[in-house]
């Protein structure tokens, strides 16, 4: 996240804090513990404000109507810190807090001094993680092969982003379970993912099979072996041979206990969710709680098709590598917005450069407020790609980017911040912005 973001927020949450000691000093609210509340900017905010739902979480408890105890709050802010400039309540009972010229000349300042090093952060601190594209040998289609590819690609460049020290794999189970095709094989090699020297061996398995023997999560009935744990219940030996679970519990044990992993991040296509939830959770049992192991599927329509149009959308007017069966609704949208992108960077392109801001930069516009504010999010943007795994989180804030920035004259400094954000999204995404 942003410090500057962060920093805003914190002042604004502790001048929330006094104004309700004040308030219950001189007796007019009830000394009644709190609940947490939030203080944040909105994802859709015109008016570029800070908001805060302190009086709506408690008006309950207070025995107070959201609106009344708002009221009460801002009667006793003190507005002492450097950023926060002036508070409105609307008809909820929502405090809205403006920003002072300070703040926004601090964002601008912020990403002229990083450039091409904006939105780093220390968030993994160096950990060791390992990105694995594996796909199921049902999902077949070179579109699917590549959007499982992309999903990791992306997510592997946040990662690294964020001071996560990242290799990429490509998981290679024995023959007869082999889990890309060669040309999908090919597809996933475009993006930096190259394959395990060797096959994963059988005996990793059966040291798998002991540790969950061992912990009591593996049983043998009729011939068969099975992990039980709760409620989760699957074959783990059928008829002698290691099932393709079992197969690949064994390649995330061999990663962490042979490779000293501190988290895994297997990107799957053609695995159901609640198949991938199990596996992370048998990892998990069988590895140790402290360890993060996320298996994703980029196989659900409903969550990715967002993603799978915004990954075509900057490429899909040149040639491809590889020919990739795209609907043409697709293109036409995609290649669209490429041009939006494209015309809107030549404009950046076009403005005087600039080191900082020369004094305190105040917007002259909501526009201008909602652009320096949507800057300053996208350290937050990439935190959310981490939490929730989701690429089409930071293609979304692109759009929302673009949308912004194409309904007002740019002038310098906000053209050059603006600039400097697109490239590196575009470069996280991996594609070259011309």
């Amino acid at each position: 996240m942003s410090n500057l973001v962060k920093h805003a927020s914190a002042q604004i949450r502790q001048m929330v804090l006094n104004a309700f000691g004040a308030a219950v000093g001189q007796g007019i609210v009830p000394p009644v513990p709190l609940r947490d509340f939030k203080t944040e900017f909105p994802r859709h905010n015109p008016e570029g404000s800070i908001r805060c739902d302190a009086a709506v979480l408690n008006a309950g408890a207070l025995q107070w109507e959201p609106r009344e105890l708002a009221e009460v709050i801002c009667r006793f802010l003190v507005f002492d810190e450097e950023y926060p400039g002036h508070c409105r309540i609307d008809e909820t009972g929502m405090l809205w807090f403006s920003l002072r010229p300070q703040w926004y000349t601090g964002v601008l300042s912020d990403i002229l001094a990083c450039q091409s090093a904006y939105g780093r952060s220390l968030y993994g601190k160096g950990k060791k993680l390992l990105v694995e594209v594996e796909s199921a040998p049902a999902s077949g289609s070179a579109l699917t092969a590549q959007r499982t590819a992309l999903t990791a690609q992306v997510l592997s460049e946040v990662y690294t982003r964020s001071g996560y020290w990242v290799f990429r794999r490509l998981g290679r189970i024995p023959d007869g379970e082999e889990p890309l095709s060669s040309h999908q094989a090919d597809l996933v090699g475009d993006f930096g993912f190259v394959p395990q020297e060797e096959p994963l061996k059988e005996q990793v398995c059966g040291k798998v099979l002991e540790l969950l023997e061992t912990q009591g999560l593996a049983r043998q009935r009729e011939g068969d072996w099975r992990y039980e744990n709760g409620e989760d219940c699957c074959l783990l030996k059928e008829n002698g041979r290691p099932t393709r679970f079992l197969w690949v519990l064994a390649s995330c044990y061999e990663a962490i206990a042979g490779q000293g992993y501190e988290e895994i991040l297997r990107v799957c296509s053609g695995c159901r969710e609640e198949e991938t939830r199990m596996l992370e959770r048998a990892v998990k049992a069988l590895c140790g709680a402290k360890l993060q192991v996320c298996l994703i599927s980029s196989v659900k329509e409903s969550e990715q098709t967002g993603f799978g149009e915004a990954v075509r959308l900057l490429c899909c007017d040149t040639e491809p590598l590889k020919p990739l069966p795209i609907r043409q609704e697709n293109i036409e949208e995609n290649s669209a917005f490429v041009l939006r992108m494209r015309a809107l960077l030549d404009r950046c392109s076009g403005a005087d450069p600039v080191q900082e801001p020369s004094g305190l930069w105040e917007p002259q516009s909501l526009e201008e407020t909602q652009l320096v504010c949507k800057l300053a999010l996208f350290s937050n943007c990439l935190l959310e790609v981490l939490a929730f795994h989701n690429p089409a989180i930071l293609t979304q804030y692109l759009r929302e980017l673009v949308e912004i920035a194409e309904r007002m004259a740019l002038h310098p400094p906000a053209a050059q911040c603006l600039l400097i954000t697109l490239h590196v999204a575009l470069q996280i995404l991996g594609i070259e912005a011309e």
